[in-house]
């Protein structure tokens, strides 16, 4: 189970870590795009609007990554959670076991 959860924490950085990386070219993208404002011709403005656009899809995609990458995180740790109750249940059945032998050999 240690590893396990030591894949999903390690994908989960490596994912944060790409995310920081597309934020930081995403910030570049909208310092571009202001600069292009401000010298931009007469009849651009379509052309800038879908620059912005495809700048607002990335940015929904790697906030869709995120997500995704917190959703397997979140089911890992149902999953470990699910273990240890089905190996207390397994635990009690044969304590109970024992405690009913017990009771009926005398």
């Amino acid at each position: 189970m240690m590893d396990i959860d030591d894949a999903l924490g390690q994908q989960n950085l490596k994912t944060t870590l790409i995310a920081d990386q597309a934020q930081d070219v995403l910030l570049q993208t909208a310092d571009q795009m202001e600069n292009q404002v401000a010298l931009s011709t007469p009849g651009s403005n379509p052309y800038i609007t879908a620059q912005a656009q495809l700048a607002n899809l990335r940015c929904q995609a790697y906030m869709q990554k995120m997500l995704a990458a917190e959703l397997r995180q979140e089911a890992g740790r149902i999953a470990h959670d699910n273990v240890l109750v089905k190996r207390r249940s397994t635990s009690t059945t044969g304590i109970n076991s024992l405690i009913t032998g017990a009771l009926t050999a005398r």
